[in-house]
């Protein structure tokens, strides 16, 4: 679920790994923003936070912490 954020942020509600989709309704057809677009650097940037093994490793605490 968590690499998922990866594919929602540029719009693409369902992809081959993991579980194959987001877990949310429909979205509304406006939004104020725009969607990332992938391969650009904030794409780019957020995909080296959401895979950093640090962090990752640490999810468990987080988790329990909250």
């Amino acid at each position: 679920m968590w690499f998922g954020l990866l594919h929602h942020v540029v719009d693409e509600q369902e992809w081959i790994v993991g579980t194959g989709k987001c877990n949310h309704g429909p979205l509304a057809d406006k939004r104020e923003l725009p969607w990332m677009i992938k391969g650009s650097a904030a794409h780019d940037a957020l995909r080296v936070v959401v895979a950093d093994r640090r962090f990752l490793k640490n999810i468990p605490h987080f988790l329990n912490a909250r």
